[in-house]
């Protein structure tokens, strides 16, 4: 079980109206974040293998402007909002493996909703969430080699996801030296904030687009590893790796300079 709180209180003093006034705007920020979890690893039976993660984070934070008289201290508000964050995310993972078996199965789900409440929210209400399905084998024909096809299904609930395939070869002739390459494909979809948030203070300016599409990639990796361990009577060892990495990027979700002249920014697919 885990748990973690955070509080802040900042003030943030800004001039009087003019040279000749008592007056002056007060900004406070108020913002509370506390965090729960919840992890199990166990075992059904011999053969098979339960892990699970729970988490829950609730996020709040309160803007307070006041017009504050500066000869006697009193304050007058001027306006006050309130912003709420709430995640809940759960994984859970089913293993099967035999004894001295050359196959092993994976299997899970995995679940995230987030809600966000607050008058910097398109419509000042908004809920996404995923589920996302997962399986993967893997196979070692003998010692040296080993096989690891997957994939993943997801369903969001405000996108079309596309299947999520992945494939993994492991290759270790002997103990000098061993090779690894991975495919795979992967998608991601936009987050709240991206699509709806709006940030903007004295310093920020930025806006949300509730017209993003799904992120997609493709992505490469081999490496290779050639290593002599230093034997009892040696006087050397050594250790030499290449890695290579490949990835191809579609609709990649970024921040844009949408409007020059006011600093704007959005977040956009490139």
């Amino acid at each position: 079980v885990k748990f973690d709180a955070f509080t802040e209180r900042i003030l943030n003093r800004l001039n009087p109206i003019s040279a000749y006034s008592n007056f002056g705007l007060d900004d406070w920020y108020h913002t509370k974040r506390y965090n729960m979890g919840l992890s199990y690893n166990g075992r059904i039976n011999h053969d098979i293998n339960i892990e699970s993660n729970a988490s829950y984070m609730l996020y709040h934070r309160i803007f307070e402007e006041n017009y504050k008289q500066l000869d006697n201290g009193a304050l007058f508000s001027l306006q006050t909002t309130n912003d709420y964050i709430n995640t809940l995310f759960n994984r859970t993972l089913i293993s099967y493996s035999k004894e001295k078996s050359k196959v092993k199965l994976l299997a899970g789900y995995e679940f995230n909703m987030d809600r966000a409440e607050g008058v910097r929210i398109l419509d000042t209400v908004k809920t996404l969430y995923d589920l996302g399905v997962l399986t993967s084998l893997t196979y070692s024909p003998f010692t040296s080699l080993l096989l690891q096809p997957g994939i993943r299904f997801t369903f969001n609930s405000k996108y079309f996801t596309p299947i999520a395939p992945s494939f993994n070869i492991k290759f270790n002739p002997s103990q000098s030296f061993n090779m690894r390459f991975l495919i795979s494909r992967a998608f991601v979809s936009p987050d709240i904030k991206e699509l709806y948030f709006e940030f903007k203070d004295f310093n920020h300016n930025i806006i949300g687009n509730e017209n993003l599409a799904v992120e997609s990639s493709t992505n490469l990796q081999l490496g290779f590893e050639v290593k002599k361990q230093k034997a009892e009577k040696e006087k050397y060892s050594y250790n030499s790796t290449l890695n290579i990495n490949y990835s191809d990027k579609k609709d990649a979700i970024e921040l844009v300079l949408v409007k020059k002249n006011l600093q704007e920014f959005q977040y956009q697919n490139i």
